[in-house]
């Protein structure tokens, strides 16, 4: 991944969250901007990797349409279990930040 930012806040994803569901969050991005031929099969296979270095000239875009998704995430954690609402906070200000 060439960029910096973007290549980090993907490992902080994958690690916290496993490779499979940080991948497919990052696949879900590559849709949200219009990117259909980006399988979410959670495998980083050429098509995942050419969006993410390639898609746009700024990879700010990507990163914030996955922050976008990474937040829909919690949400949906959330949603199917309300037990887990307690770190709903930490987990979007995680999605919407990344880790310092």
């Amino acid at each position: 991944i060439n960029d910096q930012d973007l290549c980090t806040y993907i490992f902080q994803t994958c690690f916290l969250s496993g490779m499979d569901t940080g991948i497919k969050l990052v696949q879900q991005a590559a849709q949200l901007l219009g990117n259909a031929n980006v399988a979410v099969d959670g495998v980083l296979g050429t098509l995942t990797l050419y969006f993410v270095n390639n898609a746009f000239d700024k990879p700010v875009t990507i990163l914030q349409a996955l922050r976008v998704v990474t937040a829909r995430h919690y949400l949906g954690i959330v949603q199917k279990n309300s037990a887990k609402s307690k770190y709903l906070a930490g987990w979007m200000d995680r999605a919407l930040n990344g880790l310092s």
